[in-house]
């Protein structure tokens, strides 16, 4: 089968070298500035002459690893369609930032979804999807990992049964959302959020992500302790700051 796969990173990367023991597979990577990236910027609209300029001779598109969505008149150039390997449980964490959302919600429980692509971003019928228990404070590298290989077998299996598979619709009104966050942007709620949570969150994001609450430069270990401090507050400490949350303290460390 001839497979347009467009993405980019390790995903994109994982897929190819899956999908092409099988198929003849043609990777398509967005490049800074260059026009395909301009291209898929535009999601509501593309001009007929750009996209004819992107010339697709493949029985079926696969992305991974792909932030941006392709236009209708993409993906229906394909007989068979397009699918996409999405890094959560649809309809969970629709969007560009799913690892990040999955996080800042505490889930417990993540995995991988295979879906049909369609004009809405992570909207289409699920053809596969695998759930995984998430540990606590595990890197975030190291999960995208994981999913990243297990989205690359995923859509292997799916591909393989690409003309006989059912999709199965999702369930829109349990979907939620994981748009892009601002750099610098203050992101746990201290009011609420257990001292627990607040190190799994920043334990796992880190390095990629730091709530704007001190200079730090790694997050160390959590612990329960009564005091009387404001949640959310900082105090210098001989090895970094503790952050005082509203049962206990996490310590961060220069």
């Amino acid at each position: 089968m001839k497979i347009a796969l467009f993405g980019e990173g390790h995903a994109a990367a994982s897929a190819k070298e899956m999908l092409s023991a099988e198929h003849d597979v043609t990777l398509f990577v967005p490049k800074r500035e260059h026009w395909l990236r301009r291209l898929f910027r535009r999601e509501r609209f593309v001009a007929k002459n750009e996209l004819a300029a992107l010339r697709i001779d493949a029985d079926l598109i696969v992305t991974s690893g792909f932030p941006w969505l392709l236009p209708q008149m993409l993906i229906d150039r394909a007989p068979r369609g397009a699918i996409n390997a999405h890094p959560s449980l649809l309809p969970r964490h629709r969007g560009p930032l799913p690892l990040f959302w999955i996080y800042h919600a505490d889930d417990r429980e993540t995995g991988v979804t295979v879906h049909r692509l369609v004009a809405a971003a992570d909207a289409g019928e699920v053809l596969a999807q695998s759930r995984f228990e998430l540990p606590r404070g595990l890197s975030v590298r190291d999960l995208a990992g994981k999913k990243q290989q297990l989205g690359a077998q995923m859509l292997r299996d799916v591909v393989a049964r690409i003309d006989s598979i059912e999709g199965v619709p999702q369930e829109h009104s349990a979907a939620t959302q994981a748009p892009r966050v601002k750099r610098g942007t203050s992101m746990i709620d201290f009011e609420t959020w257990p001292a627990e949570r607040v190190w799994h969150f920043l334990h796992g994001l880190h390095p990629f992500f730091r709530e704007p609450v001190a200079d730090y430069r790694g997050v160390g270990a959590w612990e329960s302790r009564a005091h009387d401090r404001g949640p959310g507050s900082v105090e210098d400490a001989p090895d970094g700051w503790l952050l005082y949350c509203r049962d206990g303290i996490v310590h961060l460390l220069r």
